[in-house]
């Protein structure tokens, strides 16, 4: 059973809460404010407006409590890829940029633990939106789809280099670019995925001759 606790709202008015969620729903909101390194765990339970002992009895440290954070966004995201539609390289890219970019929490808080400086395993288990498009770059007997001589490891960097650099910095690019407002569809909305795109089409082996 869910530990519940009490939580000051109003006029000194209480009302009893899930300690563990209201604590994931703060360091949420926290690391993705401020940057896991920047978050103590007191600062969490004082958000959450629950007892500070209740953070060590429910995660014991900070890393157990950014996992616990970060393992609903990428259980969504997994989701969410998994039932993307086939299409054109620009359609499946924007597709997958747009998956991770309506979990703004969750790569706000990523880029924040990236730039300080933090360990990428300690933020997340596993790589789904990498592991999806490693898969994506393969053919279904597992060879890669790319002509002889292109590591699949530096196409997919450059893709996620890009999402997230856009996701990141999308106002400044825009600025000093000087492209159009987004549209509303996927390649609108992130204009170089398009351009990615077209250079993944010259990376492409060209399908065997008849």
């Amino acid at each position: 059973m869910a530990e519940m606790t009490e939580r000051r709202t109003g006029r000194d008015r209480r009302a009893p809460v899930d300690a563990r969620a209201a604590l994931i729903a703060a360091g949420t909101e926290l690391f993705a404010e401020l940057g896991p390194d920047a978050v103590s765990l007191r600062t969490v339970a004082q958000r959450a407006g629950v007892n500070y002992g209740l953070v060590h009895r429910h995660f014991g440290t900070k890393e157990a409590l950014l996992k616990a954070v970060t393992e609903p966004q990428l259980t969504g995201l997994k989701a969410d890829l998994a039932a993307l539609p086939p299409g054109p390289p620009e359609l499946v890219l924007g597709r997958v940029l747009a998956a991770v970019q309506k979990r703004e929490a969750y790569w706000r808080l990523l880029a924040r633990a990236m730039l300080a400086g933090q360990d990428p395993h300690e933020v997340q288990s596993d790589f789904p939106a990498a592991e999806w498009l490693m898969r994506w770059l393969s053919t279904p007997d597992g060879r890669s789809r790319l002509a002889d001589g292109v590591d699949q490891r530096q196409v997919l960097a450059l893709i996620m280099a890009t999402g997230l650099g856009w996701m990141v910095f999308e106002p400044f690019l825009r600025a000093v670019s000087g492209l159009d407002e987004r549209g509303t569809d996927p390649v609108q909305q992130a204009p170089l995925i398009g351009l990615v795109a077209r250079i993944l089409g010259t990376l492409t082996a060209p399908p065997p001759k008849d």
